[in-house]
């Protein structure tokens, strides 16, 4: 399963906030205590992921807006891989 065109990384998170938000309105999750948005943030590297949660975009719409950037990371690092990639 080493051909992501294959076999595409899921990002179940997406649709797991998705649902809670559904059931539960907009700002639940993002307004509890203890919640840190910035964390959120700092894991996916971006805020857009998270904005784009709150405005309600499905989880297809968010991966899709970055696979541009993901084809360009795979060939900008492919000099610099240790082994080839199915």
């Amino acid at each position: 399963m080493h051909d992501p065109d294959r076999f595409p990384a899921r990002d179940d998170r997406h649709c797991h906030h998705r649902r809670v938000q559904k059931i539960k309105g907009a700002n639940f999750i993002w307004r509890r205590e203890g919640t840190r948005a910035d964390f959120f943030d700092k894991l996916y590297g971006t805020d857009q992921v998270r904005l784009a949660l709150q405005a309600g975009k499905p989880a297809g719409a968010i991966t899709r807006g970055w696979q541009e950037a993901l084809r360009a990371f795979r060939a900008n690092r492919k000099p610099f891989l240790l082994y080839k990639c199915a």
